[in-house]
């Protein structure tokens, strides 16, 4: 091969590798979406991540291990010294590049990841389990085509200060009275069990 082919394949080489690395940089997320939490083995967002993005009594992976979190928009996460949520508790709403600064450094043992205030996470399954969708306005057909998820709730999560009426029908109609929750209970019960078809959501304070 003479040296222009030699220099022309690399110079192509060069280009491909280049234009590879830009779009998995524009393809590769910075931040957590909503309803999730990056947790890092290292400082300022470095090292090992785990996602979460739902309650975890005992945490497997790198348990007592964690230096910095990033908090998804609409996220509470509270983290705990012991497993089973106990012990000392850190309530976070942003990120934080050092767990050291409020004493929580390589001290993770359990996390729940609660919505914000104005925020409701419905998800298929019941113990917060299944596909998740997240309002934060009153949605007057869950079947829409952006998230068809018409009669298919089994349990919520609301966020505090906020207030949530769940109806059977679309327009936030059904027969017999809906059913309203707050943070302090957020549980479905038989009657509305894959019952639900329109949210209302109203924050209190």
């Amino acid at each position: 091969m003479s040296s222009f082919k030699r220099n022309l394949l690399l110079t192509i080489i060069s280009i491909s590798l280049l234009t590879a690395a830009k779009l998995f940089a524009e393809t590769t997320p910075t931040e957590p979406p909503i309803g999730t939490v990056w947790l890092y083995q290292g400082s300022n967002y470095s090292g090992t991540k785990i996602v979460y993005d739902n309650d975890a009594a005992l945490i497997n992976e790198l348990n007592d291990q964690f230096s910095s979190i990033k908090v998804g928009p609409g996220t509470i996460v509270i983290l705990f010294k012991e497993d089973g949520y106990r012990g000392n508790s850190l309530k976070l709403d942003h990120h934080l590049a050092e767990l050291a600064a409020e004493d929580f450094d390589n001290s993770v043992s359990s996390i729940k990841v609660e919505p914000n205030k104005g925020h409701i996470w419905l998800y298929e399954d019941t113990g917060f389990r299944g596909d998740r969708i997240v309002l934060y306005e009153n949605t007057n057909v869950l079947g829409k085509r952006n998230f068809d998820f018409d009669n298919k709730a089994s349990s919520v999560k609301v966020g505090y200060a906020t207030t949530a009426v769940f109806y059977k029908d679309n327009d936030y109609q059904g027969r017999g009275d809906p059913l309203e929750l707050n943070a302090t209970d957020s549980r479905l019960d038989s009657i509305f069990d894959d019952n639900i078809s329109s949210v209302e959501v109203e924050v209190t304070q």
